[in-house]
Parts: C-alpha cells; structure tokens; sequence
C-alpha cells in the first residue's frame, strides 16, 4: 500500500519583516579546468561535471527541482573541486526549503572560489535567512570588497545592519545603493523609513515619493508616503495615498485605521466610521480564522498521538468558526483513517482538494485511501497531481514511486524514489525501495551500492543490513549475504525474516545443519515461517 514500504524476494524488511531580500541568485556555468595547477578527477569526469551541471541548470529553470539536484549532485561527485555544481546545488536546494543543506553547500562553493562576490552574496542572505545575521554581515561585507559597484550587495548589506539594528551604517549602504542605481526602489523606501525613525520626515518624504514613483504596486510604499505626508499636516493628500494603499491591499488594517483618523480630522465622521467597521469585520474573522487554526493544531497533537475521537471533536469545533477551512478537513480524513472508516474519510480528503485543489497533503492523503479502496489507478491519479502541484516534495515522489512499483513499472519507481532522495538524502524508506526496486529490475549490483550507500549513512538499522544481504544473495555473494544478514541479527537479534534469510543462505553454502538452526529460530519468532 501506497505509505508503507515492502517489496519482493525473500523476507524482506520496508522503510529569509518588511525586509525582503532583493536578490535573485542565477545560475553558474563556469568552463574547465577550475583550478588546473591542482591534482583531481580526470578530464573526462569534468566534462561529465561540466555537462551534469548544464543539464542540472536546465532542469531548475524548468522547476524540475529533484532532477536538478540529483544532476549536481552527481556533478559534485565526479569533480569535488568544481564550485559551480556546489553554488546551483546550494540555489537549488535553497529553492525548495533546504536552508541548512543549502548554506554547507555555499560555504563549500566559497571555500572553492572565494574572491566571488555572487557567492559570498547568496551565501551571505542564506544566512540572513537562517537568523546568523553575524554571519551573514561578515559574508556581505566581503561581498561589497570584491565588487563595489554592486547595488544589491550595498542593499542587502544595509538591510542586515539594519536587522542589527545599527542604522547608520544600514543608511550609508542604502545611500550608496542609490547612487550606483538611482531608480532602486526598495533602498529609496528602506532609506525613508530610517530617516522616519530618526525624525527626519521632510527627508523621509523624499524618499516615499521616489519609492511610490518607482514601486507602483506597492502598498507598503504608498502607506509609508501617506503616513509621511500627514506628519507634514497635508492631510488630503496623505488620504490620497492612503486610498491607494487600500486598492493594491484591500485588507491592510493599519491603512483603514489611520485613513479612518484623517478622515475625522478633515471632518469626515461617517467616513471614519465606514472604515472603522471595515477594520472591526477584519479583526472578527481573523479572530475566528485564529480560532480555527489553534483548533486545528490541537487535533493534529491529537492524531499524532492516535487520538481520533479527540481530533475529531476539535476540528468540529473548528469548523464552526471557519467552514471552508482545507486543513480541518484534511485533518479529519487522517482521523476517520485511524479509525478505520475509509468511506468517511474519503469523503473529507475529497472535501479538502475541492477547497484547495494544489494541496498536496490531502492529495496525498486521498491518494492512499483510494489504494487502501483498491482504487489503484484512482490512487495513481491523486500521486500525479500531488507531484504536480508540489515538485519538490518528497514524499510525493515516494508515494508515487510505491505505486508505480505495485502496478508493475519499477523504471518509474526508480526514478521517483530517486527524485525523493534527491530532495531528502535521509529519506530511509525512499533508499530501501529504491533498492528494492532496483533488485526487482534485475540490476543486482546497483542495488548492492544502493544498499551499502545506505549501510554507511545508517549503520545501525537492522533492516538496510537484511536487504542488503538480499542484494548480495541476488548478486551471487553468499558468504557477503551470510555477513549482512548476521550484522543484522546483531542489531535486532529477534528479526525473524534475517534469521530466515540466512538459514536460506546457509542452505545454498551447504551448511544445513545450521541453516536448520537458523530456521528453527525464525519458526520460533513467527510460525508463518516455515523452510522452503
């Protein structure tokens, strides 16, 4: 079933606030050799590299995030010193939520290139991200040496002392930005409300004009210049702006409230009341959307403990303040799962993908019912829509992958279980079906490296050992299967398929009597077992 692990022979054992950073980090492509004068991988290995990494920057710009980084990271493989492959694999990784791997993978790529002021940049708002504004400063920094004329690092530099709240220096760096590029917006706005929070309005003021000129769809630009512009008492022309705030962002509340103030002082009083029943409906239902969300979480710590009556109730409750809400439903699918009633919930997983069609939980969730229903090729569909809607979530691909290896295509198994490896190297269950699947193809040796890739990151998981031995049993390495399968008892000595497993190839070395034993033993811990 779709969510589990199995597979087949043998016995065989499954498993970066108004700050936004303004930067968008493009692809390396860098041509060899990258550091001739040092002793590394063949030429052919870099052409190999050279030719991965191209492929993998392919692949990105289309979104197809998995493949790309399974080509970098084969590229990193076959030439460690390229810093190009580290850089897209970092940008990669850092696309679909990696922040941790992605900031190694640029420490890397810097380590490898360290006089590049792109590198050092990305690096630099990696860390910013993640919080190391420290760290994230020195990298900046550094950017800004290697390339002066840069605006977006002046910027991005500016908006980390900023964060640090060091705003002299953070305003030197917007001015700097802004005299490298004059119709930056974003360092026009930042700048203004620095020289806002340092009392400089008249100053201030200047720069909201420049930002709204230059940032037309911005709200926050027009809320910053109407909130200047009333400072300076001219109060028509800072509801103007105001308005205009409200039409880009119809809910921003802190636009309604001071549009509502002014409206009172220019004598306006039914106005001021409009919006500030507007603002008491927005409260209301963020109240309530509040609510529903705490509900929500409390059943969700209810399913996590296998309390499905509990969940249930919360999310009833949680449906009273907020009808249309995907994740209550969703939730509720999981809960009638625990029971055991499928029907139901079938019924509000397909209510959660009706409100949210591109959620891919609920997809995912509907998916394995419907296998569970022995709706296989239904189940199929849901897995590809939740691989479409979410690329770059791993356990799309594993489910899919599951899927497709019990309807009989272990080439497309692989390669999702691949794709979720890619996307998560510690994903164990997505390894061993991989190996599993690579052993129903008839590819013995690469299931071997599959499995002992998969011995070295888990070694002490008594299940990587049992299928291993599997993959050497199938590759003909009886006296390497006999080893793993001990090394698996010594790690779970009451694993009743490894001592079956083995007495199987003690009985092919023409050792009965103690593949006897061995039999026995697994009898002994579950009947079903019997010798062949």
């Amino acid at each position: 079933m779709p969510g589990s692990s199995g597979g087949a022979g043998y016995k065989q054992v499954s498993y970066w606030c108004a700050v936004l950073v303004v930067f968008c980090a493009g692809f390396a492509v860098q041509a060899m050799p990258c550091r001739a004068q040092e002793r590394g991988p063949s030429g052919t290995n870099q052409q190999l590299a050279a030719q991965l990494n191209k492929d993998g920057i392919a692949l990105a710009r289309k979104s197809d995030y998995a493949s790309a980084i399974q080509k970098f990271r084969r590229a990193c493989e076959l030439w460690p010193q390229f810093p190009d492959s580290q850089y897209n694999l970092a940008i990669t990784l850092e696309k679909i939520g990696q922040l941790d791997q992605a900031i190694d993978a640029f420490k890397f790529a810097v380590r490898l290139k360290p006089d590049s002021a792109t590198m050092r940049l990305a690096l630099g708002l990696a860390l910013a991200k993640n919080h190391d504004l420290a760290g994230a400063a020195s990298q900046l920094q550094r950017a800004v040496a290697l390339a002066p004329q840069d605006p977006l690092a002046h910027y991005n530099l500016g908006l980390t002392y900023e964060q640090q709240g060091k705003a002299q220096d953070a305003l030197a760096e917007y001015r700097r930005s802004i005299r490298l590029r004059s119709d930056f917006g974003p360092a026009h706005e930042r700048m203004g409300i620095l020289l806002r929070r340092m009392g400089k309005q008249p100053d201030a003021l200047v720069e909201f004009q420049s930002a709204v000129r230059l940032l037309p769809n911005d709200a926050d630009a027009y809320y910053n210049l109407g909130l200047a512009l009333r400072s300076e008492g001219k109060l028509d022309e800072a509801l103007k702006e105001l308005n205009e705030a409200i039409r880009l962002k119809p809910d921003f509340e802190q636009a309604r409230y001071n549009q509502a103030m002014i409206s009172r002082k220019l004598g306006h009083p039914a106005r001021a009341q409009r919006e500030m029943q507007d603002i008491a409906g927005f409260s209301q239902f963020r109240a309530k959307v509040t609510q529903a969300k705490s509900l929500t979480i409390s059943a969700a710590g209810h399913l996590k403990n296998h309390e499905p009556d509990k969940a249930l109730a919360d999310l009833a409750s949680a449906l009273k303040y907020w009808n249309e809400n995907p994740a209550a439903y969703y939730l509720m699918g999981l809960a009638f799962e625990q029971k055991g009633d499928l029907a139901e919930a079938r019924s509000n997983l397909d209510k959660a993908v009706k409100l949210k069609p591109d959620y891919p939980d609920a997809l995912l969730g509907l998916g394995r019912i419907l296998w569970e229903q022995g709706d296989h090729e239904g189940a199929a569909k849901e897995f590809d829509k939740a691989v479409a809607v979410a690329p770059d979530l791993a356990e799309a691909h594993y489910n899919r992958g599951l899927a497709q290896a019990r309807l009989g295509n272990p080439t497309g198994a692989a390669a999702d279980f691949r794709a979720a490896l890619a996307l998560k190297p510690d994903y164990l269950d997505a390894g061993i079906n991989l190996g599993l699947t690579l052993m129903q193809e008839r590819k013995a040796g690469e299931a071997v490296q599959q499995f002992e890739d998969l011995a070295k990151r888990f070694p002490g998981n008594p299940a990587v050992q049992n299928n291993l031995g599997l993959a050497l049993l199938d590759h003909g390495d009886l006296k390497e299967a006999a080893g793993a399968f001990r090394q698996s008892l010594r790690l779970d000595p009451n694993s009743a398929e490894a001592h079956y497993n083995l007495a199987l190839t003690l009985s092919k070395e023409g050792e009965h009597q103690a593949a006897d034993a061995e039999f026995k033993k697994a009898r002994d811990l579950n009947p079903a077992l019997s010798p062949p």
